[in-house]
């Protein structure tokens, strides 16, 4: 009789033992898929945002080739205008044509100068405006980079929160799996 109850004390003992085992790992599985469901928010926010900034930078392409496309054209201009500068230079320091020598008449002289002047003006006016307009398109590709730069920084944190969700997981699967062999 005493060894049944000394048997009895031990099985009541180790199922106490067990029920508790099983209570505290219950209770770290619902822990856990709460940390899992939190996480699982976290993800949507995340790719909610990296998904928004994407819209932002669809233009990136089409900016990129603006920049191009204005850079050229400010280089041809101020070709132009280097090109001006000099027949006006020419015009003001010759009295002569060196090619032919003929004396250069002071009228068509002044007339030439003045035109390309005027001519200087408008290139120097659109050149002002071009400048403007890069800069601005200068302004968006770097807003665009940025919106880059940070749809890769969320790219990150995705894959480590997905990381963090695995092994949450993995971790309930193990725990089930403890529960199910304490309870055999």
């Amino acid at each position: 009789v005493e060894k049944i109850k000394l048997v009895k004390d031990h099985l009541l003992e180790k199922q106490n033992t067990n029920e508790k085992i099983v209570a505290e790992k219950v209770s770290v599985i619902e822990d856990s898929k709460d940390k899992i469901d939190a996480l699982a928010v976290k993800l949507t926010d995340i790719m909610t945002k990296a998904n928004e900034l994407n819209k932002k930078t669809i233009k990136k392409d089409e900016v990129t080739a603006l920049i191009n496309k204005l850079t050229k054209y400010r280089h041809q201009i101020e070709a132009k205008v280097a090109l001006i500068n000099k027949d006006v230079e020419f015009f003001k320091s010759h009295d002569h044509c060196p090619t032919c020598t003929q004396v250069i008449d002071e009228t068509l002289k002044n007339e030439k100068i003045e035109n390309k002047e005027t001519e200087l003006v408008q290139i120097n006016n659109n050149l002002e405006l071009l400048t403007k307009k890069f800069e601005e398109t200068q302004s968006e590709l770097e807003e665009i980079m940025s919106h880059s730069s940070k749809i890769s920084e969320l790219n990150l944190e995705k894959i480590q929160v997905e990381s963090q969700i695995s092994a949450l997981n993995k971790y309930v699967k193990q725990l089930e799996r403890d529960i199910k062999h304490i309870n055999e």
